[in-house]
This record gives structure tokens, C-alpha cells and sequence, in this order.
């Protein structure tokens, strides 16, 4: 998708596209972790076991200026893989922010940050780097019931979250 397409789109509300589409809309219990929020970029995607972090520096290493972190971490909701540091690793990387189908911690400090982020839950439990297989970093991967591949285009905000 070009450039300008992208940056026309950052006029756009999600709750608008809601008016045209019916789907690709994120599960709503992914919500903000504060507000008012919102965000326009591509995907890049990552799939993180649940409660393995392993992956949370590559993740990181792969964004590019203006991408949105999408993270899948099967709707766990217990232990987080994101959190300050993660954050603000992202945020020097240039993300327009983060969508977790998982649990982050670190709130007001990502908050204080300023780093657009979602989340189905908020953990105080931290993941570790186990090394368990299903990880991937650019892959397709399913969030908040959504198919999300690397380059998609999302817009979300305080109404929702939608994929295109």
C-alpha cells in the first residue's frame, strides 16, 4: 500500500469503516490501556507462545517508522509479554504502537510514554524467554480473531481496532 494511501486513511475513524465493512473488525476486548488514543500503519506481526517472551527483542528489532507492533499471544491474559521497556524499545524504532491479542504490564509507564497501546489485559505476572516453538516474527498470525499479515493496514482507536 503506498504511502499516501496511508496517510489519507490517518483521517479515517475506525467507527466510520465500521459504517462500510463487516469484517475485520478486533475482538473489543482488546481495548486501549489509556486514552484518547489512536493509530494508523502497517502490520508487522508476531506470534509469542503463551508466557514465553523470547521473541520480544526480535519483534522489536523488526519494526520500521510508522509500523503497528500486532502481537498474538492466544488471548492470554494472565501473563504479559510487553511491557516498559519492550515499549519503549518500540517507540525508538519509530512504532505507531501496539496491539496485543494477550496481557501487558508497565501501564503507567507506557502511559507516561506516550506508546498507543492495546491490550485484552493488563498482568503484573512477566513472561520469560523459555524458547517454545510456535513463535514467528512477520508471519501471518490471528489477533482478537482476525487474520493479520505483515503489511496490513490498521487503524484503531478508543471505538476499536480494525484490519484491512
Amino acid at each position: 500500500m503506498p504511502d499516501e494511501l496511508v496517510d489519507r486513511f490517518r483521517t479515517i475513524p475506525p467507527a466510520t469503516i465500521g459504517h462500510l465493512l463487516a469484517e475485520g473488525f478486533v475482538d473489543t476486548a482488546i481495548r486501549p490501556i489509556f486514552g484518547p488514543v489512536s493509530l494508523v500503519g502497517r502490520a508487522v506481526t508476531a506470534r509469542m507462545p503463551r508466557g514465553d517472551s523470547t521473541l520480544t527483542r526480535p519483534a522489536i528489532r523488526a519494526i520500521q517508522p510508522g509500523n503497528v507492533r500486532v502481537i498474538a499471544q492466544g488471548g492470554d491474559t494472565q501473563v504479559a509479554n510487553w511491557g516498559e521497556m519492550t515499549s519503549l524499545g518500540a517507540k525508538m524504532r519509530g512504532a505507531a504502537g501496539v496491539i496485543l491479542d494477550g496481557s501487558v504490564t508497565d501501564v503507567v509507564e507506557i502511559r507516561q510514554q506516550g506508546m498507543p497501546t492495546f491490550a485484552r489485559a493488563i498482568s503484573a505476572r512477566v513472561g520469560r524467554g523459555r524458547g517454545l516453538p510456535g513463535g514467528a516474527i512477520n508471519e501471518p498470525v490471528e489477533g482478537g480473531g482476525v487474520l493479520v499479515r505483515p503489511g496490513d493496514l490498521v487503524l484503531a482507536d478508543d471505538n476499536g481496532i480494525v484490519v484491512m
